[in-house]
């Protein structure tokens, strides 16, 4: 048996999708079966902003990956002209703006939209790693 970090009373598993642990004590702030999903949602509304703000750019809109992780970070691009393109970032190369094949990908990009997606991208993995590292220490909180 489990107790609260909290308050000391006993803790319950939650069901799919809730918190893992429920605090049994009701007026505990972890008797929410969803507390850590609100303290999650209050830990990563400063970022949002910033988030928005880097997730698009003069030609498109950078749909960055948080659960399809890949490398460093990914994320799918949308330009305006309607192309798609995934786009990954490894070890400060970025796919496939870095490699041979982006020329027989023929999208029609100029090398200031690819400067800018790259700085975008680089500071959205930036802010990712700034949030899990808020989450981390909040939640435990």
């Amino acid at each position: 048996m489990s107790y609260c970090e909290l308050c000391g009373s006993f803790v319950r598993e939650g069901d799919y999708g809730q918190s893992k642990y429920i605090c049994e004590n009701m007026n505990c702030e972890r008797a929410n079966p969803y507390w850590a999903s609100k303290k999650r949602n209050e830990l990563i509304k400063p970022f949002l902003e910033e988030i928005e703000k880097y997730s698009s750019f003069s030609q498109g809109v950078i749909d960055f990956h948080d659960v399809r992780w890949i490398g460093d970070g990914s994320a799918e691009i949308k330009l305006n002209d309607g192309t798609e393109f995934m786009c990954h970032v490894k070890k400060d190369k970025f796919n496939p703006f870095d490699f041979p094949h982006f020329e027989e990908l023929e999208i029609n990009l100029d090398e200031g939209a690819i400067k800018e997606i790259k700085e975008n991208m680089s500071n959205l993995i930036n802010l990712h790693e700034e949030m899990r590292k808020v989450i981390k220490k909040g939640i435990r909180q």
